[in-house]
């Protein structure tokens, strides 16, 4: 059984270069209006703790939320890694000791 392309909410001034990186790792994930989305990019302040669903740019991520993100949308941990390089989300609490 195909899986459903997962939409993504995003602010208009993030759309290009969020569409350009779905490109370039194979996604066909369709950008829509904020929160519309089964995951969606929310601006906050600095620092602000992203989930499953919701990713603040420039924010912070359990390691673990962000693999379970990968278990639940069917995606390999890089590229969610590259998603969070990508919108500036630092990922803490590594289970591997690797980022403090």
């Amino acid at each position: 059984m195909e899986r459903k392309p997962t939409k993504i909410g995003a602010p208009a001034q993030r759309r290009a270069a969020l569409g350009e990186f779905f490109r370039a790792e194979g996604l066909n994930w369709p950008l829509v209006d904020s929160p519309d989305g089964r995951i969606n990019i929310v601006d906050a302040p600095p620092g602000s703790e992203c989930d499953l669903t919701t990713l603040h740019p420039g924010g912070r991520i359990r390691c673990s939320v962000a693999l379970s993100m990968a278990e639940a949308f069917d995606l390999p941990s890089k590229t969610v890694g590259r998603l969070m390089n990508l919108l500036e989300i630092r990922i803490h609490d590594c289970q591997l000791g690797c980022f403090k």
